[in-house]
């Protein structure tokens, strides 16, 4: 189809093709020893060899059948090189004149017989004992070819050959021939062709026709292209569903662990810290969990720098597709799946409203955390040190959510790792759209207290109200941030190297 309908040359490689594949050969070019044994239509090939003396016996393949004329052609060579000549009384091997063995002609019937009158045989001893300037690399191959065809007694196509088959006498007659005749006359005439009607800049008309194609070639729309590269990163995706199941099965256990371990949280001193333990372990689990997706990019960089140097897709294209249909099914999901299962275990406020705040919070943190990672395994090629460098983020960003250090106590020049931090912004979300209006009720030592959660909150350093803003806004922020910044670094820092 490239070939006949769009006008392009085809070039590739195929071993021992079925019959019903050779058929398909419009042209044929047979060597032997880098020499033209036919070259021309296929369709004429099987009646030139008939022509000549050798048919291809019935049930035989075209290909095999050539193949192993050649291959015996360039035997009878090698064998006729090493054999003494029998033409003249004396020889001379290694500069000492020897008297040759007498032979008598006999008139050549054949078409294709040798050019010189000696013998078409000659036994394994007589050819060692006449060329001893081979080597014994050749003469151990020679021995093993030899014990490979005694061994070989099934019928092949070498058994419908005559016993002489020489590789000058098939050149030469393939030479002599019409098809060779027409096929120069072809070359010269093209030859001439192009050359009359080259342009200016001296290229023929056949190459300037298909530079002025490549030219006026036009890329894929962009929804082409990001149809066909979703399709190609969904098909990545379900054909290897280990990790992807790992975090949907992950996800499902480990809310019904979290949900048996805190079942129905009290409104007392120890539910209050039962929540900041459940709300930190749930953020510190999918944090880490992000880390699974350094490889993913990693594993397609060197097909990418190639196919995007040969245009065949734009950096925006691809990074979409990337995003779309690898950082959402593997973060978005598995956090739907795990807040939809652990909220009503846990007996956080039963409410529909405080219920999509707590959904939108989790989802907002891993996808932040996700654009964290894919920018690391875009920015940094070995996978190792990004590995390294994304488990220190991480666990920065641990550490300045609110639960190890106190805000308040820490000196205000640090204060912005804690406005920077999206552990602390998700944190802290998650706390005020929970314990905002809650009230602790503690009996100790025989008093009542009742404790307003917000304040305890404000103890901690969290501020009672800052769900909306700066929280979710934060978060917002910095995932649109980093996706920017990955773009920007896959565009102009991801090229191959030439």
């Amino acid at each position: 189809t490239l070939a006949r309908d769009y006008n392009r040359t085809v070039v590739f490689t195929i071993h021992q093709p079925r019959s019903n594949i050779v058929a398909l050969f419009d042209q044929l070019v047979l060597l032997a020893k880098g020499r033209v044994v036919f070259s021309g239509p296929f369709a004429q090939c099987q009646s030139y060899f008939e022509g000549i003396g050798f048919p291809c016996p019935t049930g035989f393949n075209i290909a095999d059948y050539l193949v192993d004329l050649t291959v015996k052609a360039s035997e009878q060579e090698v064998s006729q090189r090493n054999s003494q000549p029998s033409s003249s009384t004396h020889s001379v091997h290694d500069g000492v004149p020897r008297t040759g063995k007498n032979h008598s002609e006999q008139p050549n019937t054949d078409r294709l017989a040798p050019p010189t009158a000696g013998p078409a045989h000659t036994s394994r001893e007589e050819v060692n004992s006449s060329a001893p300037s081979k080597s014994l690399l050749e003469q151990g191959a020679e021995f093993f070819m030899h014990k490979m065809r005694a061994g070989n007694s099934g019928p092949t196509a070498v058994d419908a050959f005559p016993k002489d088959v020489h590789l000058d006498a098939l050149v030469k007659t393939y030479a002599e021939s019409e098809i060779a005749k027409h096929v120069k006359q072809e070359i010269t005439s093209t030859t001439v062709t192009n050359g009359t009607q080259a342009n200016g800049s001296g290229q023929m008309r056949d190459v300037t026709e298909e530079t002025n194609v490549l030219r006026g070639r036009r890329r894929a729309s962009w929804a082409t292209q990001f149809k066909i590269l979703s399709g190609r990163a969904f098909k990545n995706l379900y054909r290897d569903p280990a990790l992807m199941t790992a975090h949907y099965v992950a996800s499902i256990v480990i809310a019904i662990v979290c949900g048996l371990l805190v079942h129905n949280v009290t409104n007392d001193i120890p539910g209050f810290q039962n929540r900041l333990g459940f709300f930190f372990f749930t953020l510190s689990l999918f944090g880490f969990a992000c880390l699974s997706s350094l490889g993913l990019f990693a594993n397609e960089r060197i097909l990418f720098m190639r196919e995007r140097a040969n245009g065949y897709y734009a950096s925006g294209t691809y990074f979409t597709s990337k995003v779309l249909f690898d950082v959402v099914p593997l973060r978005v999901v598995p956090a739907l799946v795990y807040g939809s299962i652990v909220y009503g275990l846990v007996g956080l406020v039963p409410s529909i409203a405080q219920f999509w705040k707590f959904l939108l919070a989790l989802v907002l943190f891993n996808l932040t955390a996700a654009s964290v990672v894919l920018f690391v395994s875009i920015a940094i090629e070995n996978t190792a040190v990004a590995g390294l460098v994304g488990t220190l983020i991480m666990l920065e960003n641990l550490l300045f959510a609110g639960l190890l250090v106190n805000r308040n106590a820490v000196a205000p020049y640090l204060d912005w790792l804690f406005s920077l931090s999206f552990f602390h912004a998700a944190y802290e979300g998650m706390l005020v759209n929970e314990l905002r209006y809650l009230t602790l009720k503690e009996r100790k030592f025989g008093v009542d207290l009742d404790v307003a959660a917000a304040a305890i909150l404000s103890s901690f350093g969290f501020q009672a109200q800052a769900f909306w803003w700066p929280d979710m806004i934060t978060l917002g922020i910095l995932c649109t941030t980093m996706l920017i910044l990955a773009f920007l670094w896959l565009h102009f820092f991801v090229k191959e190297k030439r």
